[in-house]
């Protein structure tokens, strides 16, 4: 039933995307983010709903009666060279056949980034993207919350299984971003009820990161709600709700989840995060053997080649953004990284000066202010965690650099508006060059 359910609903939404792309895009998110179909145990389990969404939303892009050109912007050309150097490391590989499957699943994520880019460029068509989003991330932080407090943390809140949010720690990254994100939603509404639906979703997702068990998530949320705290305009109310949240999910979670939480401070007993210095190692040395193309996609998952820089230690995933793309494309390509985030972070800021004060952008001073704090969330707990290639980051990245494109725009037209009138107090008698000596009047 669950099958026929999504199966029918997808229907819909690719007939629609057939007139409007961005219903495509905002389809291709839901399945990109959620993976709804791998909540199913029929036929709609395996299927590539998302390579069909892709095709449809570029034909009807083609096709449509929209501008067919990708912005060219610091955000959409440093992705570009991300590709491009991606490719060039992949072929590159110490172990080319793993590193190509890594590349045929990274690429999507690039490409959707740009698709969004091209397509989603309007104050609407962003605010349904940052819904479609939160909704398929928060419906996995609201469920887990639920899970949470339903079993007092007895058991850990896992994502969709053969998903990237699979993993307790990748999940508890996703929720660390969205939080921000359904604080926007929560604070643009007009409805009464949506924002108390969405205050409740943030209580709950808070709960489901600290039921996940994940460290590094842990650490992500603390590190998010003190930098929430700080951007919240009502401090006091923020602080009330960010522990009337933590306070009583820390409290009702047994000693196996204290146990665990408590190796962050004792991390040299711990073989989980001896292992990630061993990853962390690997792309280190590999990086100084070969500075320019690093090791390739995941070879650190590769037992012949993560022992030939880190003998007699088991192969173990990166669980470090940093030293992932460190490891699989040297120097050069964690340059790369950083420079998008950087301009992702940059880009949040300018969002934030143009908006200030300015009634009718009220909702670009927020959304930037908000993404400010995701992007904290992404950069601190991916210190753990190898989720260097995570959608959600780089569509943020367009995102914002779409919103400041619309208040650069928004600027120019008011610059404009203001050069005719001018010109025509001018040219009425009441201003005049100074050198021509006339009276004025």
């Amino acid at each position: 039933m669950r099958s026929l359910i999504l199966f029918m609903l997808f229907l819909v939404l690719a007939v629609m995307a057939l007139t409007m792309p961005a219903v495509g895009v905002l389809t291709w998110a839901w399945i990109a983010i959620m993976s709804p179909h791998r909540l199913t145990w029929d036929f709609t389990y395996a299927l590539q709903l998302n390579l069909v969404i892709v095709v449809i939303t570029f034909i009807a892009w083609l096709v449509a009666r929209e501008p067919k050109r990708l912005p060219l912007n610091a955000a959409t050309v440093m992705i570009m060279l991300f590709m491009a150097w991606m490719t060039l490391t992949t072929a590159t590989s110490l172990a080319p056949s793993n590193s190509w499957f890594h590349w045929d699943l990274h690429i999507k994520n690039l490409i959707f980034a740009l698709a969004v880019a091209a397509i989603m460029r309007s104050q609407v068509r962003i605010q349904a993207l940052i819904w479609m989003i939160t909704l398929s991330i928060g419906y996995f932080g609201v469920k887990g919350g639920g899970f949470t407090i339903a079993n007092g943390g007895a058991y850990t809140v896992l994502g969709p299984p053969q998903s990237i949010i699979e993993d307790r720690n990748h999940l508890a990254l996703a929720c660390c971003m969205v939080i921000p994100l359904m604080n926007y939603l929560r604070v643009t509404t007009a409805n009464r009820l949506i924002k108390m639906g969405l205050a409740l979703a943030m209580a709950l997702t808070i709960i489901s990161v600290i039921g996940s068990y994940s460290r590094g998530g842990f650490l992500a949320l603390s590190v998010t709600a003190f930098v929430f705290w700080l951007r919240s305009s009502g401090k006091f109310v923020t602080m009330v709700l960010l522990l009337a949240s933590f306070v009583p999910a820390v409290t009702m979670m047994p000693d196996s989840w204290k146990e665990r939480i408590g190796t962050i401070e004792n991390y040299q007993k711990d073989e989980s995060v001896q292992g990630r210095f061993d990853a962390w190692n690997y792309a280190m040395r590999v990086a100084a053997d070969r500075p320019l193309v690093g090791g390739g996609l995941a070879t650190t998952e590769v037992r012949q080649v993560f022992q030939r820089y880190v003998p007699n230690r088991p192969q173990r995933a990166a669980h470090s953004i940093y030293f992932q793309v460190l490891g699989d494309q040297g120097p050069v390509g964690l340059a790369i990284f950083l420079g998008i985030g950087v301009v992702g972070w940059l880009n949040a800021r300018s969002i934030i000066r143009m908006s200030r004060d300015r009634p009718e952008f009220e909702w670009a001073f927020h959304l930037g202010r908000m993404m400010q704090v995701s992007f904290i969330s992404y950069f601190v707990a991916g210190a753990a965690l190898s989720m260097a290639y995570y959608s959600v980051f780089f569509v943020s990245v367009v995102i914002v650099t779409s919103v400041k494109a619309i208040l650069t725009a928004a600027e120019r037209a008011e610059r404009a508006a203001a050069e005719p009138a001018a010109a025509r107090v001018s040219r009425g008698g009441f201003l005049r060059p100074a050198a021509t000596g006339a009276p004025v009047g």
